[in-house]
């Protein structure tokens, strides 16, 4: 028992990990593990695909964060547990792949994230963003492979459409509009007035706003009739956020303080999607204010 203690003292550090990051650690190594052979199993499944290079990637990236795990629990100097989470996959890709996103999502969500702002070790941290590049890659490709089998991944609650006004059309494309950046102490009557549209005019034109009583600091509010070709003749107003992003998202400008995991929470959807759904991002993901993101609406995850 002296000689295991003097062992784990002497890695780089000298310094027993607190319980939070063994926990951390032990979770992530149990859940990762038990996803090999979900793995191996998708590449039979999807043998017969046009897949099939997209899925062996896969588990290939698999077994190399197998071994970043192995190699961060070393260097934590955390025992690896002597049993892990054990899988049952599906009887087709859809399920499997779904099974392998839950389980990727929650390795990462309760997991790869915990572990980041607790480790001191630098040799764990070079580690670490080394696996964590490897898993961003992952969820790329399963995004990728569900696009092309034509199912979506992850769940995220339908954004509700506002009715259309008596006598008026309902909401649809917005021709000669500019985008504005939701400042602190705005809402939609102020922006409307600001830029002398309506209030209807400006609700109908911000469908992926659920209650346009409640905007958020940050959130990317389109106007219409102000842009180049309505006639209007007006400009952007303050604080304009950039061109139109992907289909299938709203844009939100990173405020000061946020994080990958308030933003995801502030809209109710999970870190993994936002992640894929912002394929620029790179671990550790590190935001700065003023940056661009994208907020997956229903379906755009896969």
């Amino acid at each position: 028992m002296e000689r295991q203690a003097h062992s784990r003292q002497s890695v780089e550090g000298a310094k027993m990990p607190d319980q939070a990051l063994t926990e951390a650690s032990v979770f992530v190594w149990s859940r990762e593990r038990g996803l090999v052979p979900v793995y191996d199993h998708l590449v039979v499944l999807g043998s017969a695909s046009d897949c099939l290079a997209e899925i062996k990637e896969l588990c290939e990236l698999q077994k190399e964060k197998m071994k970043d795990c192995d190699a961060l629990m070393a260097a934590l100097g955390i025992e690896v547990p002597g049993s892990y989470v054990s899988l049952t996959p599906g009887d087709d890709m859809e399920s499997t792949m779904r099974l392998i996103w839950t389980e990727q999502s929650m390795a990462l969500d309760q997991g790869w994230l915990r572990i980041d702002p607790l480790i001191e070790n630098e040799t764990a941290r070079v580690i670490l963003v080394r696996a964590s590049r490897r898993l961003a890659r992952q969820l790329q490709l399963l995004k990728e492979i569900a696009r092309k089998c034509g199912f979506v991944l992850g769940v995220v609650t339908p954004e509700p459409m506002p009715p259309a006004m008596p006598g008026m059309p309902g909401p649809g494309p917005v021709l000669g509009v500019v985008d504005y950046v939701v400042q602190p102490g705005d809402t939609m009557y102020l922006i409307a007035q600001r830029f002398g549209v309506s209030l209807d005019a400006l609700i109908r034109a911000n469908p992926q706003v659920r209650n346009p009583d409640l905007i958020f600091p940050g959130e990317v509010i389109h106007i219409p009739g102000v842009g180049p070709g309505a006639g209007g003749g007006l400009g952007p107003g303050p604080g304009a956020g950039p061109g139109p992003g992907p289909v299938g998202g709203r844009r939100y400008v990173v405020m000061q303080g946020d994080t990958i995991q308030s933003i995801a929470q502030k809209f109710g959807i999970g870190v993994s999607e936002l992640i894929a759904f912002n394929p620029q991002l790179q671990p550790p993901y590190s935001l700065t204010p003023g940056q661009v993101i994208m907020i997956p609406s229903a379906g755009a995850v896969g």
